[in-house]
């Protein structure tokens, strides 16, 4: 399995002895990335590697966020830090930030407006160990003087969910135990798919397959897209020509996820057509199959 690699550092600003004191946490999000369009004349840059910082006061409930490794029309901006914004935790576990105040000061004291921000994320601390590392789902855009649009998540991302396999006879195998993992190279454009645990059918000893260097593509929206490709599979590092892959497509949206297909053909003999519905919720599948 990948391991995937993400910086978090949770630490408490309060004291025992100082229980008047608001409880603050820390956290870091590293090899995240931006899709970056222009309002004005639609050119569209994408930007790595961005890192977020949160400072959350669970006491009052209120964030300061600070972003860098952003790049508008070729050129590196500002760090951006944005203060005394509402974040909440809703019923879904995602928690949320949402902009209260407009502007947001750069490194270097410059007043700019920042509109429609909105980040949320999903922390996963109990889907650590399955994954190897502590690996949050996360999505975030806002407006840069009403002109930059942003949006952005992290690579890679680790998805779950149901994945439905049929055959050429119509008969379908469904399985919840199938893991997916979608990272890309940003200059290049190319991504590797790992899949865990990929079973066609019912007796078909489950494999770890993976999908190298597909040609890719970013969305205006921070999703991410292959389309109607052929490739030959690996396994364990080796081809396997035996599993010739064709018309594969992915499209995922960060935050939410997105669904993953293709065809099958297992040795010339016989066709399969997958179909994954995926997301970052459904990760509790794969620990329940443990």
């Amino acid at each position: 399995m990948a391991l995937l690699v993400c910086s978090a550092a949770f630490t408490a600003c309060n004291d025992d002895d100082e229980p008047n004191e608001d409880t603050i946490t820390e956290q870091t999000f590293l090899r995240c990335y931006a899709v970056v369009t222009d309002l004005q004349n639609g050119n569209q840059s994408v930007c790595t590697p961005i890192t977020i910082k949160t400072e959350l006061n669970w006491t009052n409930p209120k964030a300061t966020v600070s972003i860098s490794g952003l790049s508008l029309n070729g050129s590196a901006y500002p760090n951006l830090t944005l203060s005394d914004m509402k974040w909440t935790i809703a019923s879904d576990k995602w928690s949320e930030i949402i902009l209260a105040n407009p502007q947001a000061a750069l490194s270097t004291q410059t007043q700019v407006s920042i509109t429609n921000l909105k980040m949320r994320w999903l922390d996963r601390l109990d889907f650590a160990e399955y994954v190897g590392a502590y690996d949050p789902a996360l999505e975030f855009s806002f407006v840069i003087d009403n002109r930059f649009k942003v949006c952005g998540s992290r690579a890679p991302m680790f998805m779950s969910g149901i994945t439905s396999t049929t055959n050429a006879n119509g008969e379908s195998f469904i399985s919840s135990k199938t893991g997916y993992t979608f990272s890309f190279d940003v200059s290049t454009q190319v991504a590797n798919l790992n899949i865990t645990k990929a079973a066609f059918a019912e007796k078909m000893p489950a494999l770890d397959i993976n999908f190298i260097e597909v040609p890719m593509a970013f969305e205006p929206d921070g999703s991410v897209a292959v389309r109607n490709q052929s490739l030959i599979p690996e396994i364990a590092g080796t081809p396997q020509p035996s599993y010739a892959i064709s018309d594969l497509n992915i499209y995922i949206t960060p935050g939410k996820g997105g669904t993953i297909s293709f065809k099958c053909n297992f040795r010339g003999l016989a066709t399969y057509e997958v179909n994954a519905k995926v997301d970052f919720d459904s990760y509790q599948l794969l620990l329940n199959n443990e």
